[in-house]
């Protein structure tokens, strides 16, 4: 057994659930009950099935590694859905448009090699626009969270 890939799918499988759990909450808009919950449920969903391959695979093999050891690409996926986790979060409690600045000004510079103006200005024009397009023309609720 894999123990790094089985621990680390445990991970998921719980963040899964715990993200599943707070996006039920969110605002389901009409009888069809699709609304703001329909997209976290939808990835959790994915997420979890993900995880639960990955428990049964890593239960399988044959394989033994001694602890836990992640590689560097293991590492950055796990940073990635904690960093979500504390967005879903904060996006609860902060509000949408300042909680997703900070999301993507930290996953752009993360992921990206930019200078710090250039991480701040693509994450308040993608912010924006996605705050225009779902707010105003999709007519989408984003009134949750102390700040807008």
């Amino acid at each position: 057994m894999k123990k790094g890939e089985a621990f680390l799918g445990a991970i998921f499988a719980t963040f899964s659930v715990l993200f599943g759990t707070l996006g039920y909450g969110l605002y389901q808009s009409g009888r069809s009950g699709v609304g703001a919950s329909q997209w976290p449920m939808m990835i959790c969903t994915v997420i979890l099935l993900g995880s639960v391959v990955v428990i049964v695979n890593a239960l399988r093999a044959k394989q033994h590694k001694s602890g836990l050891q992640f590689n560097r690409d293991e590492k950055r996926v796990f940073i990635s859905i904690f960093l979500l986790l504390m967005y879903f979060i904060s996006v609860l409690y902060i509000g949408f448009f300042v909680s997703s600045v900070v999301m993507l000004y930290t996953f752009i510079s993360y992921f990206g090699k930019f200078k710090w103006y250039v991480n701040l200005a693509f994450a308040l024009v993608i912010t924006s626009v996605v705050y225009v397009v779902f707010g105003y023309l999709l007519n989408v609720s984003f009134q949750f969270g102390v700040l807008f």
